[in-house]
């Protein structure tokens, strides 16, 4: 049993192979943490704890909600919640009581390279992203992929009025450009450099900009459908962050 109250299983190496603080039941003590998927139960009353009458959990999307028992966790039956959910499904959370008496509602940030693109640092994957440049032989041949419901910070070099097909073709033929914005509505062609900040995926988004990015191919993937080629120019390493 540790000073914390956490009580702890070790194996004869030193490992842990069981702890107290991994399985929470009606109390989070200091330094517990309630991860993603986890949630609190409270008893009926002082007396009766065979009974639950709400369960607060700790949602994968960020959101820490208070549900009813015998409900479904839905935002129908939501009793209470702490309105701090985020989009994506690549960040795991987890409810901390820290030593200053403090709950704090933490994200453990992670980030999922698009296609073509690597981990920078494989041990550090909350870092960034560059272009994968393992199996380049020779000249390089990219295409244009429309990805749906991405957004990042918007920090455009050059802006223009054209179809998206235009578009497409400008930002192969501009080394400059890594991707690019395309407003369905208005037409507007909105150049990216890398690195992209703040990027992430929203399912629910309706918004009407199209995300255009810039992908190496290989000659075998022209298989698969009609892409648009260009040999491009010799690009330097360069990251992309998610952050």
């Amino acid at each position: 049993m540790l000073d914390s109250s956490n009580f702890v299983l070790y194996n004869t190496s030193g490992g842990i192979i069981w702890q107290s603080f991994d399985h929470p039941t009606d109390t989070i003590l200091q330094t517990q943490s309630l991860l993603t998927g986890k949630e609190l139960l409270s008893s009926v009353s002082g007396t009766e704890y065979s009974r639950v009458r709400f369960h607060l959990k700790m949602q994968y999307d960020g959101n820490l909600v208070q549900y009813p028992e015998n409900t479904t966790d839905t935002a129908t039956y939501a009793y209470w919640a702490s309105n701090t959910w985020v989009f994506g499904t690549s960040v795991d959370y987890e409810v901390k009581l820290d030593v200053d008496g403090h709950l704090y509602i933490n994200q453990k940030f992670g980030c999922i390279c698009l296609e073509g693109f690597v981990y920078v640092d494989q041990e550090k994957q909350y870092s960034s992203c560059q272009r994968n440049f393992s199996n380049r032989h020779g000249a390089v041949n990219y295409a244009i992929q429309e990805l749906d419901n991405y957004y990042f910070e918007d920090v455009s070099y050059k802006v223009l009025q054209v179809f998206k097909e235009d578009c497409k073709q400008a930002c192969l033929e501009d080394s400059n450009c890594e991707a690019a914005l395309f407003g369905t509505t208005n037409g507007n062609f909105r150049m990216q450099r890398l690195p992209l900040r703040f990027a992430g995926k929203d399912p629910n988004d309706d918004s009407s900009n199209i995300f255009l990015v810039k992908v190496e191919v290989t000659s075998s993937s022209t298989d698969s459908g009609p892409i648009e080629l260009k040999e491009s120019k010799k690009h330097l390493p360069i990251s992309l962050l998610v952050i």
